[in-house]
């Protein structure tokens, strides 16, 4: 049975690097992985993405590959034979809406979902950064809730981490798909695994890994306020994942508090880029209501940074499950400025350590196999 994978190439550039990262995974193991697999990317041709995208691609898997726009996706799925459709990140509400037509009439396609996290989270949020929804608003993701009701509950499976899989379990109780852990590889973290961070005076945070509201921003910098006259520097990546009015929102309360000490990212960093950035950084804090970036928060991790995460949110213990040591950051204010600057060599090469472990192409390649079999 062919695997088709579908994956999103619209929005932000940072899925270039995401596509790019999963199909030279393909190729690259693709003798021992096994299988015919296929993978769709739905995308807009205005974008420029998919030229970017085949500019990063082992040529060896540009074969395996298409790229569709939004309307052609599901007829392409449905003109094949007997096939099992992964959908890397739920479709757009147009492809669900379609592909469940299509499915009624012809049901010898077999469908799962890979989660990434807001494409479970936000369709069930009823209120954003602070401002509850208009009633068309409101009326809108009720009928979108009542489309992924219909979707997810012929679905033979949903992946993803552990705790993502319960909230899934809670949000869904009529779905029979079945669970798979899953995880997706990182190209990066052969770049970070021995990073020696440069000396310098002051202490770099991070806060949280991009512009997204769910990141709570605001939030953070009132966590750490008390650390303004500590030498520090406050930096936050805000070149994607939200609108203007937000990210100059986050701008101006960070100057407020820290001054000249806050530096914002606006512009969107180049894999390279990222990396050197990433060996600048001594503490990152991620507060976000939601699961969202893993793959980033690895990164950091296996680039020799001190993490702190919100204890509620679902990724928290899955980290903590993996052996990693990561420190809550809702006791933060608890904490003496001292101990929060302070960096554990030791536990940061355990870390290290633990995350070439958990991601090794080993691993990797017995979860994808394990994935996307039947």
């Amino acid at each position: 049975m062919k695997i088709i994978h579908v994956l999103p190439l619209t929005g932000h550039k940072s899925m270039i690097v995401f596509g790019s990262v999963i199909l030279n995974f393909f190729d690259n193991n693709q003798g021992v992985l096994g299988g015919d697999h296929e993978f769709i990317f739905e995308y807009s041709p205005e974008s420029g993405h998919k030229e970017l995208l085949i500019d990063k691609l082992n040529p060896g898997v540009i074969k395996k590959v298409k790229f569709l726009m939004k309307a052609d996706v599901t007829r392409d799925i449905f003109s094949q034979e007997q096939s099992h459709v992964y959908f890397h990140q739920l479709p757009s509400v147009y492809v669900r809406v379609i592909f469940l037509l299509m499915f009624m009439i012809k049901r010898k396609i077999k469908y799962s979902w890979v989660i990434w996290g807001g494409d479970l989270y936000n369709n069930w949020n009823v209120v954003e950064g602070g401002n509850k929804k208009t009633l068309i608003e409101g009326l809108k993701l009720k009928a979108k809730k009542m489309i992924d009701t219909f979707f997810v509950k012929k679905m033979c499976y949903v992946c993803s981490v552990s705790d993502d899989l319960s909230v899934f379990d809670m949000m869904y109780p009529n779905s029979s798909a079945r669970h798979k852990i899953f995880y997706y590889p990182n190209n990066m973290l052969s770049s970070v695994s021995h990073v020696t961070k440069p000396a310098h005076k002051d202490k770099k945070i991070l806060i949280s890994h991009s512009a997204s509201m769910s990141n709570n921003h605001l939030e953070v910098i009132n966590l750490i306020s008390h650390l303004k006259d500590q030498e520090v520097i406050v930096v936050a990546v805000l070149s994607y994942g939200a609108s203007e009015q937000y990210i100059d929102m986050v701008i101006a309360e960070g100057k407020r508090v820290f001054g000249e000490k806050f530096v914002p990212i606006l512009d969107f960093m180049s894999e390279n880029e990222y990396m050197e950035f990433l060996n600048t950084i001594n503490i990152a804090i991620i507060l976000p209501d939601r699961q969202a970036g893993i793959w980033t928060t690895i990164t950091m991790i296996a680039a020799g940074v001190k993490v702190y995460y919100k204890s509620t949110s679902s990724p928290y213990e899955w980290y903590k499950g993996l052996g990693l040591k990561i420190y809550d950051a809702l006791t933060i204010q608890s904490v003496s400025n001292n101990d929060i600057l302070n960096i554990d060599k030791v536990v940061l090469s355990r870390n290290i350590s633990i995350v070439k472990e958990v991601y090794s192409n080993d691993i990797m390649v017995s979860m994808f196999k394990s994935t996307f079999t039947d």
